[in-house]
Order: C-alpha cells, then structure tokens, then sequence
C-alpha cells in the first residue's frame, strides 16, 4: 500500500523534501579500509525502511480503491512509501537513532556516521559497518534492533550490488556482473556479437541527424542510466564511451541507435 505523493501540495502538506545520499568517492575511500587497516565489515537492510520512520506531523489519507468508508480517512501512525517527505523521515529518524548511540555525522559527508569504535556508512536503507572488532558491530546491531526492524547481510562482498574480490596481492576488484548482464540482455546481445578490446573511437561522437531512423526496442535512456552506474563503480574505462551516448539522452535529433552501435 502507498501514498499518493502526487496529491500532496508544496508548502500546505509538506516543506522539505531533502535526504542526503552517500557519495560514491566516500564508500570507494572506505572500502579500501578492510585491506589496508584490517577492519571487519557487516551491512544492514532496513526492512519496509520508509514505513518505520516517525511523522513530524500527523497524515491522513483516503482509504485504498475499494475498502472506503463513508465520512472515514485513515491516519498514519508512521510513514509510508509514496509519501513526499518518506526519504527524509526515515533519514532523519536513522540519524536520531545513531546519534543517541555516540555516532557523529561527518562533515565532509553527511552520510558517514563515525563512532569512537567504528564508522557507518548510510545509504538510504542500507548501512554498512567497518571495526577492528567484529563484536563491537554485533552489539551496535543488537541494539539498533530495539528501534528497527531489520536484517543481517554478509560482510562488505556485495555491497549495493558490486561485488568485492581481495586478491592475494592486497588489490580490491570490483565487480558488477549482474548489472553487465542486464544491459546485455536489454540490448538484445548475445554470445555471437562482436566483441571489442577498446571501447570506442578516442574521437567525440557526433549527432547522426541525417541517417536512418531510430529501429531499436531498447530503451535508450534506461540504457545509458544503466552504464553510467557502471562506469562510476567497476568500469571506469568506459566513461568516455558512456558520455558520448549520455550527451545524446534530451536530444531531439540524434539517431540513438547509430550513437550505441558505434561505441560497440
């Protein structure tokens, strides 16, 4: 069940909507933490996050499409997905929740928590914990499950769907497998096409006006959405390939199935 945020009216039903996410630069710096400071990690899902986050203000809203009762509204005890202010509620309620357990927010980044004893890192409902002991997160953990429901995950390995290999030689490999996989099957690729050892011409592509019109059934859009992930994670040899097809996403104009066929 969700609210319909679409009807709520700026400045009557809500004011701010703002809730900081973790910046990339911050979680690549601290990944690198396990290896070089030989800290233990673990993560944590929020489970049904936004629907556990306090209200400022009282919310009332109809009831769903064919359980209405007449001169009836239903009023929220907590928040609820759909709502404008949802992601900013439950950050906000997370960050009461850290701060009356000694964590500090980082100026540098709004979205580290750092302990005397360890650092979490919050991304929207995912928390990631690094410590030199494993047992100081255990109780962390412990004790956040008397304000939240939530669920134990395995240690840094996997974490926002990158996928961390410690090779023998102390280097970190990121991976992405999945997401490469999504957008091959997006694309319609399979194991015949032509593979390329260099992702694209060093030259700047430029907007195919006069050629053929677009034929393809992906969506372009989704598409280079999908592959700008992927290059700020696991591939950033793709970026300028990516950026060139990026340019092109408002572009009225541009031929988009030439732009993708010639970055490969």
């Amino acid at each position: 069940m969700c609210a319909r945020g679409d009807q709520q009216i700026k400045n009557v039903d809500y004011f701010d909507t703002y809730a900081p996410v973790v910046s990339w630069s911050t979680v690549r710096t601290l990944l690198t933490n396990p290896c070089v400071l030989g800290l233990e990690t673990k993560q944590v899902d929020y489970t049904l996050a936004f629907c556990q986050a306090k209200l400022d203000d009282p919310i009332y809203i109809d009831f769903p499409q064919g359980y209405q009762q007449l001169r009836k509204v239903l009023r929220l005890k907590k928040s609820l997905y759909g709502l404008t202010v949802a992601p900013k509620l439950f950050f906000e309620t997370l960050t009461e929740a850290l701060g009356k357990r000694g964590f500090v927010a980082s100026t540098t980044d709004p979205c580290m928590f750092v302990h005397k004893e360890m650092i979490c890192l919050v991304y929207i409902d995912d928390c990631l914990f690094f410590s030199k002991d494993k047992s100081n997160i255990d109780k962390m953990i412990a004790s956040l499950t008397e304000d939240f429901d939530l669920k134990e995950e395995d240690n840094v390995a996997g974490f926002l769907g990158i996928k961390l290999n410690y090779l023998e030689d102390g280097s970190i490999q990121l991976r992405q497998d999945g997401l490469v996989d999504r957008i091959i099957a997006s694309l319609g690729l399979n194991e015949s096409s032509n593979s390329s050892a260099v992702p694209t011409d060093s030259r700047p592509l430029r907007a195919d006006i006069h050629g053929d019109p677009f034929g393809e059934e992906f969506k372009y859009r989704s598409t280079v959405g999908m592959l700008l992930y992927l290059t700020s994670n696991s591939h950033p040899e793709l970026s300028f390939a990516v950026s060139q097809c990026a340019r092109f996403v408002h572009s009225p104009t541009v031929n988009h199935g030439i732009a993708l066929k010639k970055i490969g």
